[in-house]
């Protein structure tokens, strides 16, 4: 049987690329450090996702300590003390040596050949070879996030040895596509000879003097011993586990939750169109957990600012918003790309705040909000750009740009290796073009679309900045506000009115409070529940529409201010289209169908509003 060890790479006469080069080729990106790590995990996952997945790819983070597997992984993995370098460390893991795993399922796995030297055959992936063994390929998949592979340097980087392990189970159905292998990159280090190493180095097999991964029986046995999460399923996919994750890196205080934190933070700024809307597929299936301990992943339509994002990107699919076009380029690519705009007003969201409050410490863009997301045809987040700001600090707007697939490669090849930016400089001819157009594009947009609603024919907009200045912190802590699940429906409750509801499988759901939106330039009060097919026989909903008062009461019609405006209830709307529509405040009979129903009622400036919903039986 094969020696299973460490094994480093010689400089060849020839020459050869330093470890330490390819760690630095990410260069100093502007992100922090684990930051690139989310992004660039995501985005190789998303690269090699399965064409006939029918769900969500999935991905997952755990961080955990080696416990009672670190003499395992001690046994397996560890060298020499006396070895130079950071890889060193690993002979002293032990039961609080913490390790990071990075999943994914639904995906292809790492196949095609094992070296480097091997023709693979036409129509198969190089996956394997060009995350573990080579560097600076290009990109094999049609529009994919990736481009040269510089970006996998991080892993490596946030290791303290400068290791990982990688765990695969490909999608080729063969005794080999189940494979483990190790890889390190450190200094440049000397043998006893005096012969140079590059500072690479490789656990696996040996088999004629090269580096093999396990494979088969083998892998899955040591994978086992080691705690690895494993493939116990089927499914395949990969695990990345990044041995002994720095937790000095980016103000973290080595405070593993807080790390979780920010992880799930980065998750959620830069992989929000992958985790679906209303309007829109769940592309990616988001977890993460520290120590066993499960973070919350609420949706998007619960998130402050974010959710308006998403509904910027739902009407970007829908070709809602405005094409980016330029004359000179227009005739021969087509339209160059397309843009949505959205209001945002987080004073005035009523959605449980806990991890808004999270997400928002490391957020890359600040109030006051006028930012526009900028993405390929792959929909990653690559940056957000920054527009001209509102007039007041109460309302802002954010917006999705992504690039048509005629001209998305001139958009990669401006990318760095974080692919967290968009640089012209080394362009040339119409690449060059339309990425500066691309630009003048965005801040003209941003311009045009604060000049239109801020004028004096704008009431629309100057209202909602009223009413989002003087009642925003009052609508916060407003009674009704609490989101899905947050207390016990009853009186006093925006949910519905237990009286006469019957039992939880006839009981309708509030599934969104009330919240403000914005059509066009007209403001509206919603509130969105989901009727279920076992709605009993006869039920109605009412809705009723009312100002919050100072402590969150609702007014009284006949407390109100002589001469004011009055809020009513305007219609019920079906499935998110405001067309199939139910006039007036009274949903039953033939129109009261199974699914969502939203209920809109007229927005007043100055005053908050707040809709409450009973459920009623025909006789009762």
């Amino acid at each position: 049987m094969s020696e299973i060890r460490w094994w480093s790479q010689l400089f060849p006469p020839e020459g050869g690329q330093t470890a330490e080069g390819i760690k630095r080729q990410l260069g100093r990106p502007g992100l922090a450090e684990y930051a690139v790590l989310v992004r660039e995990a995501v985005q190789n996952s998303w690269d090699a996702r399965r064409d006939d997945r029918e769900g969500p790819v999935e991905f997952r983070i755990e961080l955990r300590r080696l416990g009672t597997h670190a003499v395992a992984w001690r046994r397996e993995l560890g060298t020499e003390r006396d070895v130079s370098g950071d890889r060193g460390i690993l002979a002293g893991l032990h039961s609080n040596s913490w390790i990071l795993i990075i999943s994914d399922r639904e995906t292809n796995g790492l196949g095609g050949s094992i070296r480097s030297d091997e023709p693979h055959d036409a129509g198969t992936s190089a996956d394997f070879v060009q995350f573990i063994r080579n560097v600076g390929e290009p990109r094999d998949k049609h529009l994919g996030g990736g481009t040269y592979g510089f970006g996998k340097g991080i892993f490596y980087r946030i290791s303290q040895a400068g290791a990982i392990l990688v765990d695969t189970l490909n999608a080729e159905g063969n005794e080999h596509s189940r494979r483990l292998m190790g890889a390190a990159l450190g200094g440049v280090e000397t043998t006893a000879d005096g012969r140079r190493l590059t500072g690479r180095h490789w656990w696996g097999e040996i088999n004629d003097g090269i580096p093999d991964p396990l494979m088969g029986a083998r892998a899955e046995s040591i994978a086992e011993k080691l705690g690895l999460p494993g493939f116990v399923d089927g499914r395949t996919g990969t695990d990345v586990t990044v041995i002994l994750p720095n937790l000095e890196l980016d103000e973290i205080g080595r405070d593993p939750k807080l790390l979780a934190g920010r992880l799930r933070a980065y998750l959620y700024w830069y992989l929000w169109p992958k985790m679906g809307s209303l309007c829109r597929r769940q592309e990616i299936r988001f977890s993460l957990s520290v120590d066993g301990e499960e973070l919350e992943f609420p949706p998007l339509d619960e998130i402050p600012v974010l959710s308006d994002f998403a509904k910027s990107l739902d009407n970007v699919h829908s070709l809602a918003g405005t094409n980016f076009m330029m004359p000179t380029h227009t005739k021969v690519f087509g339209r160059l790309g397309h843009l949505s705009i959205e209001y945002t007003m987080p004073a005035l969201f009523t959605g449980d705040n806990r991890v808004w409050t999270t997400i928002n410490e490391v957020a890359p863009i600040n109030p006051p909000y006028r930012h526009i997301v900028r993405m390929r045809q792959t929909e990653l987040v690559v940056d957000y750009f920054e527009g001209e700001p509102m007039p007041t600090s109460d309302i802002g707007y954010v917006g999705s740009f992504v690039t048509s697939e005629t001209v998305d490669d001139f958009f990669a090849q401006a990318e760095p290796p974080t692919h967290d930016a968009w640089h012209s400089g080394t362009l040339s001819g119409p690449a060059k073009g339309i990425v500066q157009g691309a630009k003048r594009f965005l801040s003209d947009q941003c311009r045009d679309h604060v000049q239109a609603r801020t004028g004096a024919k704008s009431k629309a907009v100057q209202g909602l900045g009223r009413l989002s200045n003087s009642l925003g912190a009052l609508v916060q802590g407003a009674a009704g506000t609490r989101p899905v699940g947050g207390g016990k429906p009853g009186a006093g409750s925006n949910g519905a009115s237990s009286a006469g509801a019957g039992t939880s499988r006839s009981r309708v759901k509030v599934v969104k409070y009330s919240h403000l939106v914005v059509e066009g330039d007209t403001p509206y009060i919603e509130l969105v529940v989901e009727v279920p097919n076992g709605i009993a026989e006869g039920a109605s909903l009412i809705a009723t529409a009312s100002v919050v008062l100072a402590g969150g009461r609702s007014e009284r019609p006949e407390d109100a201010p002589v001469g004011s405006a009055d809020t009513e209830v305007l219609y019920w709307y079906f499935d998110g289209d405001p067309a199939d529509r139910v006039a007036g405040a009274w949903l039953g009979g033939d129109d009261l169908r199974p699914g969502t129903w939203t209920v809109r009622a007229r927005a007043l400036d100055d005053v908050s509003v707040r809709l409450a919903l009973s459920q009623e039986k025909e006789d009762g």
